[in-house]
């Protein structure tokens, strides 16, 4: 009987033993971009559900499964910052969190000899890398005409100025003409693909700016149409 619990209790130690070796332990500290403590952020296994919440000195510890292949610190404000886990102490350095959501108004304007304007929306995220959705729909004749859709790319130049380029659909108008009965004016149109570029300028972290260049893609069927469109706008950051 005797043998029978010493053999139990051996595979008990073993089997403890074998777990413990499929741990271990990762320390380190969370600290910002100036070496300040970041007390009450998270560490967390990337991919898994092991997490610790930093102290006070701004250092942790967390036991992870001996396969885990990174952490991941997280606190609020800041970009979560993802790191390998290697031999030694840990350090995540942390950096404020730069992107903002825009949104704009945006009025257009056509170079051709009977111009007409375009009003509409643009909105987005900047950051060192962000994207964007603009809407503007043209208004002649008191009349609200089909809108162009344009979506994009936007890079962060130096702040706080932002390039951007973007394509979309959009109906082109061309060759003004009058009514012999009074003096409403009419335009024809045609399918075209649009590509444009311009620039944010970010004022005041709050307020934004845009100006831009378009041109109408067509197949080229009419003559004397002018393709270019320039674009402001004026809007704010949230």
């Amino acid at each position: 009987m005797k043998k029978f619990f010493l053999i139990i209790a051996l595979c008990c130690m073993g089997g403890i033993a074998a777990f413990a070796q499929n741990t271990k332990i990762v320390k380190g500290a969370v600290i910002d971009k100036n070496g300040n403590p970041l007390p009450g952020a998270v560490v967390e296994a990337t991919g898994g559900a092991e997490s610790a919440v930093v102290d006070a000195d701004g250092t942790f510890s967390i036991e992870v499964p001996v396969w885990l292949k990174s952490l991941t610190a997280k606190y609020a404000g800041m970009k979560n910052n993802k790191k390998k886990i290697s031999r030694g102490d840990l350090v995540f350095n942390m950096s404020p969190k730069t992107g903002k959501w825009f949104v704009n108004i945006i009025g257009t304007r056509d170079l051709s000899e009977e111009p007409y304007s375009r009003y509409g929306l643009m909105g987005g995220w900047l950051d060192n890398w962000g994207g964007y959705l603009k809407v503007t729909a043209p208004v002649f004749d008191d009349e609200i005409r089909r809108p162009a859709v344009s979506i994009g790319v936007i890079k962060s130049i130096a702040q706080p100025v932002y390039f951007y380029l973007g394509a979309g659909y959009a109906k082109a108008y061309y060759n003004l003409e009058y009514c012999d009965s009074h003096e409403e004016k009419h335009f024809n149109a045609a399918d075209a693909l649009l590509l444009e570029a311009g620039f944010i300028v970010n004022i005041a972290k709050k307020f934004n700016i845009t100006a831009g260049y378009a041109h109408y893609c067509t197949d080229g069927s009419f003559e004397d149409f002018n393709t270019q469109e320039i674009h402001f706008g004026i809007g704010f950051c949230f």
